[in-house]
């Protein structure tokens, strides 16, 4: 009944915001972070839109309070998409002094959202009824929202071991987990009604996990049925359950995770769910949220938690939707995570603990270019789920990893510092801020060595100045393409060019299982050493019916120096990208690699003051390997079109273009313009005839291919033409 109420509600409020927003006469009113908004409903105005923009991804928290009546709450983008719906919470009604309290929240990006207010059905106005609306923004790697006082909790009910605390808890220090007796154990229930197969997942203190494939653990938890499972035998409303029977279970942190596995429909459709949780007979608050289909070759996931203090109460944690993007996220400023590291010396080990107030600790140390280095973190006690990140000295993201070599535990093997100066690690952990795991840990940072792999040293291979070496052991079809200083591409289309370079082997091509475990080698011949840089690409382009996780490794021997050695797990679909350079002397330098997509996630250009130009005026630039992108801005009106041409003038440069608009959301991106091109080359990029959405400045980032992982360069002209 639930779940049915939920989607009235749903279809009411969508109805509702339809017909005003078609009749406004005024723009929405703007809600303030922070500040309570008075807004009103009355006989002839049951529905109120507010409006409020956000610089950067953030958690939000919109709250409503009133004496009367119940408040609906509805959040959807300028685009109309839902993000989150309102749900009746007693909590919001103590803090904000009223008597019936709604929220809602999400963690969004960057952009314009539309926060709608409507009167929930069964309410009567009988005239003028005040409310009031509170917007809390927390910057995707800030501190949690503020949460009530709880000493304004009202009291609950308190059982023999176990007494509820409604609000949300941030623990203040690492508590080892002791063994609790609950007579009534602990109960935890996933509720959905939508076509989809949805898994539960509990972490429970001591590291044990209950999930679809781990049944059981050490310390008396079961796992029930699988519902959905593999869209087969269809319930609804579909259950699953994760249960600790009466007796002793360990007190510390119990994660709860909800991922959306896929959608048995033809259409995937967002999937709305609760979780019901009660902790020895007393029941913690209900979550309810919403998970929308998975992108491809990423995990749509919820984290929520509820903490078992060692004294035998119970408080709820942070929670909220974590995207595989977020990984990437840092769990605070990168001015305060410089500001707040310790030094560490390369050798030694240290030890830490995360947690509720402490989601991660940074550590710095000085290295100078093209040095090697190994970082490891272990958890040592409790579920911690580590997670590790590296950032230089200017806070750019340089590498990051979650689980290494089948644990969850992290590791930066052999990692190559491209340039000197100061690298921070940043030691967190799964969810960062929302996670749910805690415990101590062990840091080591080690003096690392570029060798080459067994599974590529043992290999036969025809010897050459310059040597690159694929090597995987899956079905999967793995294309490797080399593209050389003049621009050239070897590939398992193209084995040969005029620079030298031949691809005598390509593996797994065209789902063709190689005999042995499959590998492909592109080599320039001894005598044949052209300088400059290499761009090189790995696109895992077919499955072939193989669906087990793929790992490559990847070497670049230059004069028989191994240059780089990376070892890597995509996904299906993905490109890997990486370059190396060759000087003159014959000594070869590597540049940074990763994956590819397609936005502009990778360029810090924020940072940078952008160039100033105006309509149909044509300016110059170039691209390198010390300034892969360069920014520029003009003024534009809604509805207004434009044409902007990014056109190589000189060198390798595959020129590429992302368009910024006011509110800081990426709108528009064109990478190959192809047969559209007007000077012929089809590499060149186009943005075509684009309406812009809003008044304001826009930025334009003229970059390469794979942006800071692509190894063309060369001038260019821009022209951004407009009336």
């Amino acid at each position: 009944m639930k779940l049915k109420m939920l989607k009235r509600i749903a279809a009411l409020s969508l109805a509702l915001v339809s017909a005003v927003l078609s009749q406004a006469q005024t723009p929405p009113a703007s809600l303030l972070p922070d500040t309570l908004t008075p807004a009103s409903f009355d006989l002839q105005k049951a529905v109120n839109i507010h409006t409020f923009s956000l610089s950067g991804p953030a958690s939000v928290l919109v709250q409503a309070v009133s004496d009367s009546l119940g408040v609906g709450l509805l959040i959807t983008d300028d685009l109309g998409q839902s993000w989150a719906r309102g749900t009746l919470d007693s909590l919001t009604a103590s803090a904000l002094g009223g008597t019936i309290g709604t929220r809602a929240e999400a963690v969004l990006p960057t952009g314009v959202y539309f926060v709608t207010s409507f009167v929930l059905p069964g309410a009567t106005l009988g005239g003028p009824t005040p409310y009031q609306l509170r917007l809390t923004v927390v910057a995707q790697g800030g501190q949690p929202s503020p949460t009530p006082d709880p000493t304004s909790t009202p009291p609950t009910t308190e059982t023999e071991a176990a007494q509820v605390q409604s609000t949300a808890a941030v623990e203040t220090e690492w508590k080892p987990s002791v063994p609790l007796l609950l007579a009534d154990g602990i109960q935890i229930r996933l509720t959905w009604a939508a076509s989809v197969d949805l898994n539960l997942e509990v972490r429970d203190p001591s590291g044990g996990a209950l999930r679809f494939n781990a049944r059981e653990t050490n310390n008396g938890g079961t796992f029930g049925l699988d519902a959905n499972a593999f869209c087969q035998n269809l319930a609804s409303p579909a259950t699953e359950t994760a249960t600790w029977a009466g007796g002793f279970v360990p007190s510390g942190s119990y994660e709860i995770l909800v991922t959306y596995r896929q959608s048995c429909e033809q259409t995937p459709q967002p999937a709305a769910f609760v979780v019901d949780t009660t902790v020895n007979g007393v029941a913690l608050p209900t979550v309810q949220a919403q998970l929308s289909p998975p992108l491809p070759n990423q995990a749509s996931v919820y984290i929520a938690s509820f903490i078992l203090n060692p004294e035998g109460t119970v408080s709820l944690g942070p929670s909220g939707v974590y995207p595989d993007s977020s990984l990437n996220i840092l769990p605070a400023a990168p001015g305060v995570i410089l500001a707040q590291a310790q030094p560490i010396e390369r050798g030694s080990t240290i030890t830490g603990a995360l947690y509720g107030a402490q989601s991660y600790l940074a550590y710095s140390f000085e290295a100078a270019a093209d040095e090697v280095v190994t970082i490891s973190l272990e958890a040592t006690s409790g579920n911690l789920d580590t997670l590790l990140q590296l950032i230089d000295s200017a806070g750019n993201l340089v590498a990051v990893n979650d689980d290494a070599n089948a644990s969850t535990n992290s590791q930066l093997a052999n990692q190559r510092l491209t340039a000197g100066g100061r690298y921070t690690v940043v030691a967190t952990r799964y969810g960062k801020e929302i996670g749910g795991t805690e415990g101590t840990f062990r840091l080591s940072i080690s003096e690392g060595a570029i060798s080459v792999p067994p599974s590529i040293a043992n290999l036969p291979l025809v010897a050459g100045d310059i040597q690159v070496v694929l090597a995987w052991t899956t079905s999967a079809d793995l294309q490797l393409l080399v593209r050389d200083p003049s621009g050239e591409a070897v590939y398992d289309d193209r084995d040969n060019v005029r620079s030298g370079g031949l691809m005598p082997i390509k593996g797994n091509i065209n789902c063709t299982r190689a005999a042995g475990n499959p590998y492909s080698y592109i080599y320039w011949p001894q005598g044949t050493l052209p300088p400059g840089t290499y761009e090189i690409e790995v696109w895992y382009q077919d499955e072939c019916r193989d669906t087990t996780p793929t790992t490559f490794d990847l070497a670049v021997i230059v004069d028989g120096r191994p240059v780089l050695v990376e070892r890597q797990t995509p996904t299906f679909g993905q490109r890997y990208v990486i370059s190396f350079a060759v000087a003159a002397d014959r000594t070869a330098r590597a540049g940074r690699g990763g994956y590819i997509g397609g936005n502009s996630s990778t360029l810090n250009y924020a940072s940078v003051t952008p160039i100033a130009i105006n309509l149909n005026q044509q300016v110059v630039g170039t691209i390198n390997s010390d300034k892969p992108f360069d920014v520029y801005a003009f003024s534009g009106r809604t509805g207004q079109r434009v044409t902007i041409l990014m056109a190589n003038t000189s060198g390798t440069l595959d020129t590429k273009l992302f368009l910024v608009g006011p509110s800081g959301r990426e709108v528009a991106d064109n990478d190959d313009a192809g047969a559209a091109s007007p000077t012929g080359r089809g590499t060149d990029a186009i943005i075509s005839n684009f309406t812009l959405p809003e008044d304001g400045q826009y930025l334009v980032i003229a970059t390469r291919f794979a942006t800071i992982f692509g190894g063309t360069q060369g001038g260019y002209t821009l022209l951004v033409q407009g009336n």
